[in-house]
């Protein structure tokens, strides 16, 4: 019976108005329409700070060190990165290269131990 209602629909293009439990509980909606939205303005009201006013540049000025500094304090210099900053690195002077009024100077930099970047010194 099944088999014959599914070729029917094929055939003619009709769809049966049975539907499974599992359909009927897709074809509802998760969430309100705004849920999301609010849900998202909320966690941003309790969690991020709101700017501070300022009056004058110097006042800027002062803020916006100290909004940097935190930046990398918090985010940036974290885990390996932090081992980073008083790392000891190094500069290999490679060859000279000469051309008429110029010289490029190969050399390697080594960043971070173990991550040497290549580089040409005009």
């Amino acid at each position: 019976m099944r088999r014959l209602r599914f070729l029917l629909a094929l055939v003619s293009g009709v769809v049966f108005a049975q539907t499974s439990p599992i359909e009927s509980a897709l074809s509802k909606p998760l969430l309100a329409p705004n849920q999301p939205l609010i849900e998202v303005q909320v966690y941003t009201a309790a969690h991020v700070k709101s700017m501070p006013s300022v009056g004058s540049v110097a006042q800027w000025e002062q803020v916006s060190d100290q909004i940097r500094n935190d930046v990398l304090d918090r985010v940036v210099h974290q885990g390996e990165a932090k081992n980073w900053l008083t790392a000891k690195t190094s500069i290999e002077w490679q060859d000279t290269l000469t051309g008429p009024g110029y010289r490029v100077r190969k050399l390697r930099y080594e960043a971070i131990p173990g991550l040497w970047i290549p580089a040409l010194l005009y």
